[in-house]
């Protein structure tokens, strides 16, 4: 599972190409959450030190010099900060957010994660408000949320590596009413995200990664192009396929019916041996090919053709036009390099996604 401070990279960044991580890297370490009272927090902001130090210099006057008109700004002055304090923290209270994500996402690619912030009181409005998720760096300021009402807003991110990452909370936060004290509340909101490959085209298709038969129709019942011959009527079948000026010289109901195409099927294979020497250099390869692999399935399955991923050492995956392509490219994102056991079997006739 990847950590999503190490899997984000933040637009205001640099964009240099970082080689993909593999989404079981143990090494990363997952953001800690808050747990107990490090749920709420507060800082004192550099106005409100400002502010702070200014009072205790109207008071040490007070005392020295005993004017009641300088207490009276003293006084003034602490129940500013106190009503700083109550204020933004009535702005916290009954304060949620959830996250709402694309069904789908490629590392590599920039996504916009669209964040809704909701207020449950009854009353009261919440002003100024800023949203920062766990482990990022963007954040988002909503200047007001009326009462029981909802607010969204999204940032733009791009995932560097395939695989699994973890989204843990946002931490609210606001600086109402003055900006002297900057108040935090963490909202749990944990959900893992599936991020699939960056889809690149294949530098190459080698001959074991070839097109198996070519687009062809078959003298037999199917969903083609050219007409395989007539029958009556039956219905429930389409008006756009009855034939009407061979159906107005028989005096009934004809339907064309077509022959059935033999689409294209294309094979890539994947070879998750990890060598023992240059294993960095490997899989940096390793990575590009699964790469290779995605935008292989993807362009295929456009093109209406089945593609089957045949993993060495595994059985091999079948995508068509009909089963999709989310299955596999999940095969795809949570790969990880292992000991190969047996040889390739190439595959002999689509069946289907297995």
């Amino acid at each position: 599972m990847v950590n999503l401070k190490n899997n984000l990279r933040q637009h205001h960044q640099s964009d240099v190409h970082t080689p993909h991580r593999s989404s079981v890297d143990k090494s990363i370490k997952r953001a800690k959450v808050p747990r107990g009272w490090a749920v709420r927090k507060w800082r004192m902001t550099r106005e409100g030190k400002v502010f702070v130090a200014m009072a205790c210099m109207v008071g040490l006057a007070a005392v020295n010099t005993g004017n009641n008109l300088v207490y009276l700004v003293f006084g003034f002055m602490l129940t500013l900060m106190l009503l700083s304090g109550v204020l933004s923290e009535l702005v916290l209270q009954g304060m949620g957010a959830k996250r709402l994500l694309p069904t789908h996402c490629y590392a590599e690619k920039t996504l916009l994660v669209q964040v809704e912030v909701f207020n449950k009181k009854r009353w009261l409005h919440s002003y100024s408000i800023e949203v920062e998720e766990l482990g990022a760096v963007s954040q988002i300021y909503l200047p007001k949320i009326a009462p029981r009402g909802a607010e969204r807003a999204a940032y733009q991110v791009t995932f560097l590596h395939r695989g699994y990452c973890r989204f843990e909370g946002f931490w609210l936060k606001t600086r109402f009413p003055f900006g002297l004290v900057e108040k935090s509340k963490f909202v749990q909101n944990q959900e893992d995200y599936l991020i699939f490959p960056n889809p690149i085209p294949p530098r190459f298709i080698p001959e074991r990664s070839y097109e198996l038969g070519d687009t062809q129709e078959q003298q037999r019942k199917g969903s083609g192009n050219e007409v395989f011959g007539l029958r009556e009527y039956v219905s429930g079948d389409e008006a756009n396929r009855i034939h009407w000026r061979r159906s107005a010289s028989l005096g009934q109901l004809v339907v064309r019916e077509r022959q059935q195409s033999k689409q294209k099927q294309l094979l890539f294979v994947l070879d998750p041996l990890e060598p023992e020497h240059d294993a960095s250099v490997w899989a940096e390869q390793f990575e590009r090919s699964v790469s290779e692999a995605t935008g292989l399935v993807m362009s295929g399955i456009s093109q209406g053709q089945s593609v089957c991923l045949s993993i060495r050492g595994d059985k091999n995956y079948w995508a068509n036009p009909t089963s999709g392509t989310e299955a596999i490219l999940t095969l795809l994102a949570t790969i990880e390099a292992k000991q190969a056991r047996d040889g390739i079997k190439l595959p002999e006739k689509p069946t289907g996604l297995s």
